[in-house]
């Protein structure tokens, strides 16, 4: 955006009061991102705000929720410079709370110094709809309307239950006058078979007197046999005694809204699945007829969204669809489906190679750079494919199996393409069935604690343990952590398990400790989880459950992996010092895998580092196999220097007066080299896996040495 001259900027404000003035129109100037920096005193008329309460504000905190979209459809057309300027119908709350009816259209001068800004009139139509709304006995006004309107009226004699349909409601629907029926079951028998029970529920609310007005949108049926979006609205006229004697109303078409996406333009989700079932009975009719279904996901929508704006997102979307329109070839359809998510139909296909091609294609055309304003923004994409040649009877399984299919895309890299195949509808039921089972076990306390000893290397003493979740599944028996903790990660229900796993494993430490004499000093670990960490409310839980168990902080050590503190490194310092402060241990867990680890070594108060599995399992094992490999087989193959990479790490966390624990100890050569490489603690499958409680008693009472 151009930067406006001050004097050029306070003589545009004085020109836009007097202009404000002299219209009863509300004249507003919005900046980029949406805040109005000036507003005319017709506010005061329409509204009965002061400019002063406007200024400084979005548009859209005064803009009912439900209006939101199409105020943004608007103010994308206008940024866009469209020819035809876009009106918006839009609801704005006065000084009292209310909703009341405005048109606003509007003028992008963001590159004018003198404005700098988005122009934008506002106009109170308040007075025309309550005109259409007014009744009285004699119905004079709707005759009026009727004359001078475009809206499909209607008047219903409840007591004779006959009904008058103007001309314009019979040509809405194809309906001559023998089609019309003088009762109510012209209307009521073409409405969608879907929509008939709210839409008799409402009507008769509105008769017995529980609301002020009718007004539901549904589907009726026109007679073409398809069915057209309605917006329905009534009034009741009722007797001296309040029982309602008449209703009459409005039908207006609103297929445009309700069957193209506001913003985009392009078919929305209904109209697209209506197409795509046409396209499935047509498949039933004519199997050899191969089409298919591909859903898109821009896979950096979100990080222009956040660093450019909505705004830029939104002309990123419109340029998208635009794009893909120049695709499509006759037969084919493109719709928006939500947010960043298109859906293409390809009709006619060869085979399933060349839906394959086709999505190339795709992707290589919105992988070209794409102009929005003076901005160059780049964005890959993710595409699901799903072929007819299933066997479908259902569009929403078609489309269910391609958006399957475009999951499966993105948790494979993104910006590539996968075809649906049977095993990944069978995944995703996987899936869902165990997120509904994880969801229950929170419930039904399926979880346990077990608990894996952590060894002093030098001596073979047991130093203490590390607290790990398991799920006693009551079917299934154990379910693997590496198959529930993502997905709990995933849901969101990491968090709960992790406040679980704390409190156990706090309350059992501190019960050994009290009942073996020699176990008094035992520590206990516990995980954190990236999303636990990221909680406002973790030191306070921390501290909480201290105090309930009674453990001294000290023998508590809280394992956080690099990722939880890779997002926002400095919120996390200061979360470690907070749990520092507590008198808690703090260990750096996966050492190794991250990117910057000894940065944050140097920086977070850690007190002691675990050397990641990967490295531990390698030692020996890949040396061994190099030595005993011909010379001749050696070239081309770098030989693995994890040896020199655990001593290093070990040299460093020593250098920084920090503890070190090797994971997955698993043979006696592990053990062997730990030693020799100076490293102190070790836990593993070669002293124990982990325990349950039982046998974690009867391990203290043994009192064992390794």
């Amino acid at each position: 955006m151009a930067r406006p001259n001050l004097a050029v900027v306070r003589r545009t404000a004085e020109w836009l009061e007097v202009l404000g003035d002299a219209t009863p129109d509300i004249v507003l100037m919005l900046r980029e991102d949406g805040e109005i920096v000036f507003c005319s005193m017709a506010v005061q008329r329409c509204l009965g705000l002061q400019p002063k309460q406007v200024c400084g504000r979005r548009l859209r905190d005064r803009v009912h929720p439900d209006d939101h979209a199409n105020l943004d459809a608007a103010v994308s057309s206008w940024m866009a410079g469209e020819k035809d300027v876009r009106v918006a119908e839009i609801r704005m709350m006065d000084a009292d709370g209310d909703w009341l009816p405005m048109e606003a259209s509007g003028r992008d001068h963001s590159n004018n110094p003198a404005v700098g800004g988005l122009v934008i009139i506002v106009r109170d139509v308040s007075h025309r709809d309550e005109s259409s709304w007014s009744l009285d006995e004699s119905h004079a006004r709707l005759v009026r309307a009727a004359r001078g309107g475009s809206d499909a009226l209607w008047d219903w004699d409840l007591e004779a239950d006959e009904v008058h349909y103007s001309e314009r409601w019979r040509e809405l629907f194809g309906l001559g006058h023998a089609d019309v029926l003088p009762g109510p079951t012209t209307w009521l028998d073409r409405i969608h078979p879907e929509d008939q029970s709210a839409f008799q529920t409402l009507l008769q609310a509105h008769i017995d007197g529980h609301t002020e007005a009718l007004d539901h949108e549904h589907r009726v049926k026109g007679a073409d046999g398809r069915y057209r979006w309605v917006l329905v609205r009534g009034l009741a006229a009722r007797d001296a005694s309040g029982k309602a004697i008449r209703i009459a109303g409005s039908t207006i078409d609103v297929s445009e809204r309700k069957l193209f996406d506001p913003l985009t333009r392009l078919a929305n989700r209904t109209t697209f699945k209506d197409t795509v079932q046409h396209q499935v009975d047509q498949w039933h009719e004519d199997p050899e007829h191969l089409f298919a279904v591909l859903f898109l996901d821009l896979d950096r929508f979100k990080v222009v969204n956040d660093s450019l704006g909505h705004s830029t997102g939104d002309r990123l979307l419109i340029s998208v669809a635009r794009r893909l329109e120049t695709f499509l070839r006759p037969g084919d359809m493109v719709a928006r489906l939500g947010g960043d998510e298109f859906a293409i139909l390809l009709d006619n296909l060869e085979d399933s190679d060349h839906a394959e091609l086709m999505a190339s294609r795709i992707q290589e055309l919105l992988s070209r750079p794409i102009h929005v304003g003076t901005t160059e923004v780049y964005s890959t994409a993710s595409v699901g494919i799903a072929l007819s040649s299933k066997g479908y009877s259902k569009a929403a399984d078609i489309m269910r199996d391609a958006d399957t299919a475009l999951h499966r895309a993105k948790q494979s890299g993104r910006d590539r393409h996968e075809m649906f195949e049977t095993v990944m509808h069978l995944e995703t039921l996987n899936h869902f069935r165990l997120e509904v089972d994880l969801r229950r076990a929170l419930r039904r306390d399926e979880f346990e604690v077990h608990y894996q000893p952590l060894i002093d290397l030098d001596t073979g003493k047991l130093e203490g343990f590390e607290a790990l979740c398991r799920w006693v599944h009551p079917e299934r028996g154990f379910v693997s952590p590496m198959e529930f903790i993502p997905l709990a990660e995933e849901v969101g229900l990491i968090a709960p398990i992790d406040r679980f796993v704390l409190g156990q494993a706090a309350a059992q430490a501190r019960n050994w400790q009290l009942g073996h004499q020699h176990s008094a000093d035992l520590a206990i670990s516990v995980n954190v989880s990236s999303k636990q960490f990221a909680r406002d409310d973790l030191v306070a839980h921390v501290e909480r459950v201290l105090e309930e168990s009674e453990l001294d902080p000290r023998s508590l050590k809280l394992e956080i992996t690099e990722s939880a503190i890779m997002d926002n490194p400095d919120r996390a310092e200061e979360i470690l010092w907070d749990l520092r402060e507590l008198g808690v241990r703090l260990a750096l867990d996966d050492f190794g895998t991250g990117y910057s680890s000894l940065g944050h070594l140097h920086r977070f108060p850690f007190d002691v580092v675990k050397i990641d599995r990967s490295f531990v399992s390698r030692l020996g094992v890949e040396e061994a196999a190099w030595s005993g490999r011909p010379k001749q087989l050696r070239r081309g193959h770098r030989r693995t220097r994890n040896p020199e990479i655990v001593r290093t790490i070990v040299a460093l966390a020593k250098s920084l007066e920090m503890d070190v624990v090797a994971e997955g100890v698993e043979t006696a050569l592990h053990l062997e080299l730990l030693r020799e490489l100076g490293c102190k603690y070790g836990q593993g499958w070669y002293f124990a896996k982990p325990l349950p409680t039982d046998d974690v008693e009867r391990l203290l009472v043994a009192d064992p040495s390794w």
